[in-house]
């Protein structure tokens, strides 16, 4: 089989291959704004490899590597201080009256939303994830938010529901009027993806439940129906089909500030341009924060040389006075030596007085 309007919609005769490909070529799009957001999320994390570089010429670049390296947490209390800032007061649901012509259904409204909203804080609640507004601050830090929302009519209620998609695994591509194709490609265990597939209807696949896959969930536009495929795999475990009673893919994604992505209906957005759509918190500092922690880490070990001093020993044989590990701060030691002999501290260079201040 074969597809059909790849780049504008889907056609139901899509493979498993031209779903692969459509993935990849995605992926490979979005892979400035896919490395930016690990980027920032391992800066948050603290992570040593990307929080601070090595400085230095040729010369002296193992020096620099036996260094304690000093990492702050600036990153991190600033992250969670936004985050707690966006999501730590519950949302005030209002609706005007003159919107729907009535007092009474303007209350109706609120209290609906707000059902809802206590809804949403239970379903996340019992799936691990907290509360919904906090997982929605944490994709708004990041800079780019992904949010599936759906309803699930049920025997004596109706469930409303949200799952939060990880931005750096969502690839997406833009029509005229919003969203033609979404892939969501990402690695989980086989027992968390039967569980999803089971979930939408689809045959649940072979495997060790610990054992570790890719999955690729693919959403398009196919005239005015929206299909969906989820393949575990080069399995199709949902195969493609329509979902019903949609007309547009029911995701919300996009940027959080950043610059838009006008020039991405043609395929020539410029790298630079797709890894700024969307700017988290961090982006501004990020090199402020790395050079803050070469700093740090120079002033650390000029302390630790002043502390930890460094000696000459002159005598005449030419020996040491001291073996290393005689000389300890903060205690009397007494060492014999001969006329004309001496132990001398290693002067350091003092620090510059803008860094003193």
């Amino acid at each position: 089989m074969t597809t059909e309007r790849m780049s504008g919609g889907a056609s139901r005769a899509t493979t498993v291959e031209a779903i692969t490909r459509t993935a990849a070529r995605l992926e490979r799009y979005w892979e400035p704004r896919t490395a930016k957001l690990r980027r920032v999320r391992l800066m948050r994390d603290l992570d040593p490899a990307t929080s601070i570089k090595r400085m230095g010429d040729a010369r002296n670049t193992t020096e620099w590597d036996n260094f304690q390296k000093i990492i702050g947490n600036s990153p991190r209390n600033y992250w969670n201080w936004v985050v707690a800032s966006l999501a730590n007061e519950p949302f005030r649901w209002r609706v005007p009256d003159k919107v729907v012509g009535s007092t009474a259904v303007a209350g109706k409204l609120e209290r609906l939303a707000a059902g809802i909203d206590w809804q949403l804080d239970a379903l996340c609640e019992h799936r691990g994830i907290g509360p919904w507004r906090y997982a929605l601050a944490e994709q708004i830090a990041g800079g780019c938010y992904s949010v599936m929302p759906f309803v699930l009519p049920m025997s004596e209620t109706t469930l409303f529901a949200l799952e939060f998609w990880d931005p750096a695994t969502v690839f997406q591509e833009y029509g005229a009027l919003g969203l033609v194709t979404v892939v969501r490609k990402y690695k989980t265990t086989i027992q968390a993806a039967n569980a999803y597939v089971v979930a939408a209807g689809g045959e649940k696949q072979a495997g060790k439940e610990d054992e570790e896959t890719d999955c690729i969930e693919y959403l398009a536009m196919d005239g005015k129906d929206v299909v969906r495929a989820f393949l575990v795999g080069t399995v199709a475990a949902v195969p493609l089909d329509v979902m019903p009673g949609l007309s547009r893919i029911p995701l919300l994604t996009g940027p959080v500030a950043g610059r838009g992505l006008e020039s991405s209906r043609e395929g020539k957005a410029e790298a630079r341009v797709i890894e700024n759509w969307g700017q988290s918190i961090l982006d501004a500092n990020m090199q402020q924060y790395i050079q803050d922690n070469q700093v740090a880490t120079l002033e650390f070990e000029q302390m630790r040389a002043t502390i930890i001093a460094n000696y000459m020993s002159e005598t005449q044989s030419g020996g040491p006075l001291v073996k290393p590990g005689d000389l300890r701060t903060g205690r009397s030691v007494v060492i014999p030596g001969k006329i004309g002999e001496s132990l001398k501290p290693i002067p350091v260079p003092p620090t510059p007085l803008d860094i003193r201040l």
